[in-house]
């Protein structure tokens, strides 16, 4: 075999021509190099049951509750079919008194429902001191910052910008693949009710100080579209379960959980949220983890007797209950409006959205004096929420027994233009319904 490449290689030199150079031998193929993955972003895991996303704007006068919060989910940590992934902002440490928006519980007592800082935790202690926008994957017990793996270090988010909270998405399904996905934003809430910022913009949750932006109510929805969509999206914010935001969602998300009212101060009890997580059976079901959030929340304030709320709804039935309000509208005008005043109070409110439990008014109504048909309207209305949509509600404190789960625009007086321009108010004749009301003389 040798002699054989001899003699091939030496009447391979006899063809080439007289003093050309012999050709040389050709370069090995490069190897094939592994994908760089920065620093910043993880390999892909293996696929688990639930990722929930945490999209956690301390951005502004809540910074500090960013670590109470994450300190919370640590304590039990997730179970092991699910993960937790947080982004979360952090400003300068400032009170939740102090701000452009302070909370509006900020001198009551018991703002803090469930004790000071979950329990007298002082969660300054051992605390990474930081601010900028960080991604955490939350592990079990520990200090902030050492048992929670840090996921990345970002620069110049504006956690206002809708499309901050699509990217977010894309990245944890993408590096934290599941079965079922669940987004929640942490941040200030207003409902549908924009904030005294410039233009009439409609600015509702996650408000960043920094940047002076925040997300509106339609903008909720394209966030979820963005990321390709959620089992589940939840609001810790105040005043965000209305028909207006969870008109926003249909589409994007199978369930809304949120409160109707100001939520205290501690906003969601993770720690116990957690151990019910915990305690489903595998598998863990869409409605079964989001009756749990309710329960867990539920539960945490009925002890102190705060007033709280706390609701999840199949977003399927936003549009039914849309149809069957048109036609309670067209009904109702009929009558005088100054008869259907009572009702409008009656119903229980919630400050800071000028909103009213949609259910409430509804039902005050059809005990009123009006004619059969509005009363029949009334009930197909209730049936359908209380049959289709409604999955679990929580209230305590004031609110108990008087807040059925989804709160509506309607005001003791006046009006705000820019109400229509909501997606929901565009496609509903609620609008009409408010302004025949308010035009009555003594309204």
């Amino acid at each position: 075999m040798k002699y054989l490449f001899f003699v091939l290689t030496v009447l391979a030199a006899a063809q080439l021509p007289s003093g050309a150079p012999a050709a040389e031998p050709p370069a090995p193929a490069a190897a094939a190099l592994p994908p760089v993955i920065p620093p910043h972003e993880p390999r892909p895991e293996p696929e688990k049951e639930w990722t929930i996303m945490v999209f956690m704007n301390g951005n502004n006068n809540l910074a500090n509750f960013v670590r109470k919060d994450i300190r919370e989910m640590e304590e039990d940590g997730p179970p092991e079919e699910v993960n937790i992934l947080v982004q979360a902002g952090r400003a300068a440490s400032s009170g939740p008194g102090s701000g452009p928006y302070p909370h509006p519980d900020w001198n009551d007592p018991s703002f803090l429902g469930r004790g000071s800082f979950g329990g007298g935790t002082d969660f300054n202690k051992n605390a990474e001191e930081w601010t900028g926008v960080r991604r955490y994957l939350i592990k079990q017990n520990g200090v902030f910052g050492e048992y929670s793996q840090l996921k990345g270090i970002l620069s110049d988010v504006d956690m206002g910008d809708y499309r901050q909270v699509a990217a977010f998405g894309l990245w944890a399904k993408k590096n934290f693949p599941a079965r079922h996905y669940m987004l929640m934003i942490w941040n200030h809430g207003s409902g549908w009710k924009n904030k005294p910022v410039p233009a009439g913009r409609l600015r509702n949750i996650s408000h960043d100080d920094g940047t002076g932006s925040e997300i509106t109510v339609d903008e909720l929805g394209l966030a979820l579209r963005g990321m390709g969509g959620a089992d589940i999206y939840a609001s810790d914010a105040c005043l965000m379960q209305m028909a207006e935001v969870v008109h926003a969602l249909k589409g994007a998300a199978q369930i809304a959980i949120g409160s109707e009212e100001n939520e205290p101060a501690d906003g969601w009890p993770y720690d116990l949220f957690l151990q019910k997580l915990h305690g489903l059976p595998v598998p863990r079901t869409a409605e079964a983890v989001a009756a749990a959030a309710v329960s867990a929340y539920e539960g945490a304030y009925a002890v102190t007797g705060k007033a709280a709320t706390l609701s999840a709804l199949r977003i399927y039935g936003i549009e039914e209950l849309r149809g069957l309000l048109d036609d309670w509208v067209g009904l109702a005008m009929n009558e005088d409006p100054q008869v259907l005043a009572s009702a409008r109070t009656a119903a229980d409110g919630f400050a800071g959205a000028d909103s009213r439990d949609l259910i409430g008014f509804i039902e005050a109504v059809g005990a009123l004096e009006v004619s059969a048909p509005l009363k029949e309207a009334g009930r197909r209305l209730t049936a359908h929420f209380q049959n289709k949509m409604l999955l679990a509600n929580g209230a305590s404190g004031a609110h108990l027994g008087r807040a059925h789960g989804l709160g509506i625009y309607l005001p003791l007086s006046g009006y705000a233009p820019n109400y229509e321009q909501l997606d929901w108010a565009k496609r509903s004749r609620w609008p009409e319904f408010l302004h025949w009301f308010n035009a009555a003389k003594g309204l």
